[in-house]
């Protein structure tokens, strides 16, 4: 989906979706700490999907302009509204900087892992070793006009 000018600036991701699913409890995770995001909001957007600055190339894409959606995370788990693979693999705790004091399996949500949706709308669980390397999100998340 790719935003105009005469997009309010006040909309974000999660109000874009209500039309569609209707519903804003739909975005709690219920294994999400309460303390979090005061437990309203528990998912991320991938950052290349909201913040095309961050990637290349520098405009959103249409799901047509994306040749590999069955490996590009579109949402998933997270501490923050944006998703990338420190706030998704260890989305109880991280945010901007993730120590590795706090890579461990008690700081996911889901017994060890983060679930995620893709962008052809499949969803997959994977553990937090394996979405907190910087080669998943090359594969998953940075480069999805290869």
């Amino acid at each position: 989906m790719r935003t105009t000018e005469s997009t309010p600036a006040s909309l974000w991701w999660y109000d874009l979706v209500q039309p569609y699913v209707k519903n804003q409890q739909i975005l709690a995770c219920p294994s999400q700490p309460k303390s979090l995001n005061n437990g309203t909001l528990g998912y991320g957007i991938n950052c290349c999907m909201l913040c095309p600055h961050w990637c290349a190339p520098s405009s959103r894409p249409y799901l047509g302009e994306i040749p590999r959606p069955a490996d590009i995370l579109f949402i998933a788990d997270s501490a923050i509204w944006l998703a990338c693979s420190w706030e998704v693999a260890w989305a109880n705790v991280c945010e901007v900087s993730c120590t590795p004091s706090v890579r461990i399996d008690s700081n996911t949500r889901h017994v060890g892992g983060s679930n995620t949706l893709f962008c052809d709308g499949h969803a997959k669980w994977f553990n937090a070793q394996t979405i907190g390397n910087q080669a998943w999100m090359d594969a998953h998340i940075i480069n999805y006009k290869q």
